[in-house]
């Protein structure tokens, strides 16, 4: 897609109202097909690498269930886990393949660049670095991630836009991601702590609004505020759900972490830290 076919002022409309909107078609599917493949592929990788650390099968359920309730028992063993292994039972992609350029080409999608200068009122935009990229197999809900905001994962960031992008066909069965409309109006709230997800907030304060299951094709794009609440529907079907988060904000917000100047097309370390390379693991929070 190389042109915008969007009505900006619906969208802003949409958005404002919803917290929320749903964007199809917006990217090139060859490179959201591609991305998919690679995913694939890194998960293959590394569900070795797994299970010779742990013992587990991490596409499997019965032997997933059984070592997280090990890891979450009073001593807490998660928390002992080397990072890329916390990053894989939450169904996160551990950051060595967060930090693969070809991830980068979705911030360069010139139409997705149109709807953000809009919605961000800056043509000059910065991708938070790396994202997240994901994968939930069926039947697994520890790699849930739980009703919260993404303001509570990214306190340095004072406004953003989130960029949900699925890799698959997100439907009834698959899950993707829950929306609670309008919840945005709420501000941002206190979240509590739990072992394997550390920020999240009770359903009790989102029952005011409607929950709504995004429905998605491979190319479409969820963009969302950090207040709107949101979780992680269960993956119910036969097969392994990938899709990715990317964070936007304007070039005039500071920030003390890493992030892709997608003007410049380069990765700007904060002043007095090394680029990020694929053996750290630190400063990227679970749902940031």
């Amino acid at each position: 897609m190389s042109q915008l076919t969007v009505d900006l002022e619906d969208l802003v409309a949409t958005y404002e109202r919803d917290g929320y909107a749903l964007l199809s078609g917006m990217l090139d599917p060859t490179l959201v097909d591609g991305l998919g493949g690679l995913l694939q592929r890194q998960l293959d990788d590394w569900s070795d690498r797994f299970l010779q650390a742990t013992g587990a099968r991490i596409t499997e359920s019965r032997q997933m269930d059984a070592l997280v309730a090990g890891l979450t028992g009073p001593d807490r063993a998660y928390h002992a886990l080397d990072q890329p292994l916390q990053h894989l039972v939450r169904g996160e992609f551990p950051l060595d393949v967060r930090l693969r350029e070809e991830v980068r080409a979705i911030a360069d999608q010139r139409p997705l660049q149109e709807v953000l200068a809009r919605l961000l009122g800056s043509a000059n935009l910065r991708m938070h670095y790396p994202p997240m990229l994901r994968f939930k197999p069926p039947d697994q809900p520890q790699s849930n991630v739980p009703l919260h905001q993404d303001s509570s994962y990214n306190a340095h960031l004072e406004r953003f836009v989130t960029v949900g992008v699925p890799f698959c066909p997100i439907t009834d069965a698959c899950g993707g991601v829950n929306v609670l409309a309008g919840s945005h109006r709420l501000g941002r709230l206190a979240h509590e702590e739990r072992v394997i997800w550390g920020n999240y907030v009770e359903p009790e304060a989102g029952r005011a609004f409607e929950d709504r299951h995004v429905l998605m094709e491979p190319g479409d794009v969820l963009v969302f505020g950090p207040e709107l609440l949101h979780y992680s529907h269960p993956n119910r079907s036969s097969r392994v759900r990938f899709s990715g988060d990317f964070r936007f904000f304007p070039g005039a917000i500071e920030t003390d972490r890493h992030y892709y100047d997608i003007e410049r097309g380069t990765v700007v370390a904060p002043e007095g830290v090394a680029p990020r390379t694929d053996t750290d693991e630190h400063g990227c929070a679970a749902g940031a």
